[in-house]
């Protein structure tokens, strides 16, 4: 009997709850997407379409070496400088003087 009267309980606190949720208001799916005006490109100089073949070829180039300059910079300076690098290393050597 005890049961019953709990499943009552909670059955009666389904409902309460039920009715207070139909009594809320709608949810209102309002919304505006604004998308910023790009600026028309009209006479510039900058798109590929108006380009001799040749200039498009130049700016590849001054694109690339900036890039490899770029790489360049990120490397070390004994790289950088074009100093040479030994053939062989000694690793046991290295390893024993680091351990000291």
């Amino acid at each position: 009997e005890n049961a019953r009267v709990q499943r009552q309980a909670q059955m009666a606190l389904k409902l309460q709850l039920r009715n207070h949720l139909k009594a809320l208001p709608k949810p209102k799916n309002e919304y505006k997407t604004v998308a910023p005006e790009l600026p028309e490109d009209e006479g510039k100089e900058g798109s590929d379409e108006d380009l001799d073949m040749e200039e498009v070829e130049a700016r590849a180039a001054k694109a690339k070496a900036a890039q490899e300059a770029l790489e360049l910079a990120r490397r070390t300076a004994v790289i950088r400088k074009g100093l040479p690098r030994p053939s062989k290393v000694d690793t046991k050597m290295l390893l024993s003087e680091t351990a000291e």
